[in-house]
């Protein structure tokens, strides 16, 4: 029967229809067991459904409401999403390394301009097709969304490939940027469970590269700062979801997030810098004391992408500077401490009147990490975003030399715990 065409062999098709759920479940329900006899019948399921599909894959019986019946931290495993995955990934690294003029070496000068001119078209409809169904709430595996989402920040570039995703660029900044760009409930659940593991997600480089929230990011940043006509559009949806009346928090986040994800492109441009300050005041001044801890945190994180803006107002640059210190020094929730650290060190480099006025916290400072170092791994996370600021405090308090040398000595302390840590991160990853 295997053997037979797709036309002879609908009697076991249809048979399969039923039959590959149940085999499906009986052979999940025998994977915790180790024994023989479960292991046999285990490795016959499978005979069973490579020969179904050995030559001829129904479409009908293997659909995708099968796949939904999985558990959505299971999808990305499944084959469709894989094969899908991998065409994605390919298409994104041709296009990126040898399809795209300008950026390629000379060899491959002939063959972007012909991949440009023949593929452009074609791969663009394939993938906004894939960025219509998450716009439509219909699972994406996430690899396969971030691939897509980084072909299509290849294009922005090239006049060819743009005329292609302008008509749709700004229904793709809404509907897939912005959600992407929100707080989620993964976020959310781990914030709340694991709140070290939140903060290594988001600071872990090698997870930039997996996530589609930074190849949204990513897209946007380029769209804005390379097509004039994105950034002034996007500007007013930002501001439009910042100023309703009951805004969803997390919505909030996700509005907050785009504005700091292109605050160099907003600082460069005249009508957007002039209004930087008041929207700051406005808009993110009130989110440092707002109850959700991820809204506080991301208020260090945009101020710390404003930290070049030149404020008018001192008062304002003064409260900015007291907010941050405030999260750093006595906020209960690890994720933002460390995005304050951060956002404090980039405040105290950039601005010339933020060291006079922190100079008479930075013995505080230094105690809150001697307190965040003790002797627990996620404590020697929070010290790690929180070290970032050590050499500038050392800076500021160059010729106060009691205080300096009582901060080097703390310094000395936290290096065995930040030793410690890579010592158990390498040998996690070669074990």
């Amino acid at each position: 029967m295997k053997y037979k065409r797709p036309d002879e062999r609908k009697v076991l098709d249809d048979a399969m229809v039923h039959m590959l759920p149940m085999i499906y479940q009986r052979c999940l329900s025998l994977m915790p067991d180790q024994s023989e006899a479960a292991v046999l019948i285990q490795k016959q399921i499978l005979k069973i459904y490579y020969a179904f599909i050995q030559n001829f894959l129904p479409m009908e019986v293997v659909t995708k409401e099968q796949t939904l019946q999985i558990d959505e931290e299971e999808r990305p495993q499944l084959a469709w999403w894989k094969i899908k995955k991998w065409a994605v990934h390919i298409l994104a690294r041709v296009f990126e390394r040898y399809g795209s003029p300008g950026n390629t070496t000379k060899e491959y000068n002939n063959f972007s301009e012909w991949y440009l001119k023949a593929f452009s078209g074609g791969i663009i409809q394939v993938l906004l097709k894939l960025l219509d169904q998450y716009r439509q709430k219909m699972y994406v595996a996430p690899r396969v969304l971030q691939q897509a989402i980084n072909y299509l920040n290849q294009g922005v570039g090239h006049a060819l490939s743009w005329k292609f995703m302008k008509p749709h660029i700004h229904q793709i900044v809404q509907e897939v940027i912005f959600p992407l760009m929100c707080h989620s409930d993964e976020d959310d659940e781990l914030w709340n469970t694991d709140p070290q593991e939140y903060i290594r997600i988001k600071y872990d480089v090698f997870e930039d590269f997996l996530s589609p929230v930074m190849a949204a990011q990513t897209l946007f940043y380029t769209a804005a700062s390379k097509r004039k006509e994105v950034l002034q559009k996007a500007m007013g949806f930002c501001m439009q979801v910042l100023t309703q009346p009951s805004i969803n928090p997390r919505q909030k986040d996700g509005g907050l997030h785009m504005i700091g994800a292109v605050a160099e492109v907003l600082l460069k441009r005249k009508i957007y810098k002039d209004q930087a300050e008041m929207m700051l005041t406005s808009h993110v001044f009130p989110e440092f004391t707002s109850e959700h801890g991820y809204l506080r945190a991301r208020a260090c994180w945009v101020l710390r992408h404003f930290c070049e803006l030149k404020f008018r107002n001192e008062a304002n640059l003064v409260q900015a500077l007291e907010y941050t210190r405030t999260c750093l020094c006595n906020d209960k929730d690890m994720p933002v401490r460390v995005e304050a650290a951060i956002a404090l060190q980039m405040l105290i480099t950039e601005q010339e009147k933020a060291k006079d006025c922190m100079r008479p916290h930075a013995t505080t400072f230094a105690q809150v990490i001697d307190a965040d170092v003790d002797s627990a791994e996620e404590k020697a996370i929070t010290a790690l975003g929180i070290l970032n600021t050590m050499e500038t405090i050392l800076t500021v308090m160059e010729e106060q030399k009691e205080k300096n040398i009582m901060v080097r000595n703390i310094i000395l302390h936290v290096v065995p715990s930040f030793v410690e840590l890579v010592l158990q991160r390498l040998t996690r990853e070669v074990t």
